[in-house]
């Protein structure tokens, strides 16, 4: 009776190393993968268009991969040539990491030449959609030539994005999206300590990984 039961438990181990949590587990610890890290904004303390045609965006924010929060500025070139896709020659572009720094440029928020944009509310669209996926819902504010809406979905699964609109130029609407930070993780082989924990957890769930084992296996962990 011991030697079947020890030989049903050793036909289960398969099933076990293949569990959501334990394949989980030994793939972050032996395989090298990417996460991409978003911006985040909380204020904008000002915008305004250069006299060379750039956005710039003075925020406060955490910016992507920052542990801690704080001001940071965006520059965008409205006559960007590179396109995003889903949206409208010239009217989509991406902004660099490298039109994301650190810190304010005080004398250029102080320059006397540059032209104001009125900042509107931040807008979250439902779900995981995009600002180009609206693009008639972004108009300028009323009383104003210039506005900005800064972009999030509810889904938090998108870049961050900017839409640009300005009745006194054409195009008259742009849309920008923040370049993700793409940070490369290397192999973590100390995660596989957690194998004595994570098995145990697959076991007690594999009624359940079992049943639902048609429906599973087509989506990933």
């Amino acid at each position: 009776m011991k030697t079947t039961f020890n030989l049903l438990l050793l036909s289960l181990l398969p099933l076990l190393f293949s569990g959501c949590i334990t394949a989980n587990t030994i793939t972050f610890a032996t395989h090298e993968h990417t996460c991409y890290l978003h911006d985040d904004i909380k204020h904008v303390q000002k915008a305004a268009v250069t006299p060379d045609s750039r956005l710039v965006v003075w925020v406060d924010g955490k910016m992507a991969g920052a542990k801690h929060r704080g001001k940071y500025t965006v520059t965008a070139s409205l006559n960007a040539t590179s396109r995003m896709p889903g949206v409208a020659a010239r009217e989509g572009h991406y902004i660099r990491r490298s039109a994301i720094v650190q810190g304010w440029d005080t004398n250029l928020l102080n320059n006397s030449d540059l032209i104001s944009v009125t900042v509107g509310p931040t807008v979250i669209l439902p779900q995981h959609q995009s600002a180009g996926n609206r693009r008639d819902q972004f108009d300028v504010i009323e009383g104003t030539e210039r506005s900005l809406y800064i972009v999030q979905n509810e889904a938090h699964d998108l870049n961050l994005e900017m839409v640009y609109v300005d009745d006194t130029r054409t195009p008259r609407k742009n849309f920008f999206s923040f370049e993700s930070k793409n940070v490369n993780v290397p192999h973590r082989y100390y995660l596989l300590l957690w194998l004595p924990l994570t098995i145990p957890a697959d076991a007690a769930t594999l009624p359940f990984q079992l049943l639902l084992w048609p429906v599973m296996s087509g989506i990933r962990c």
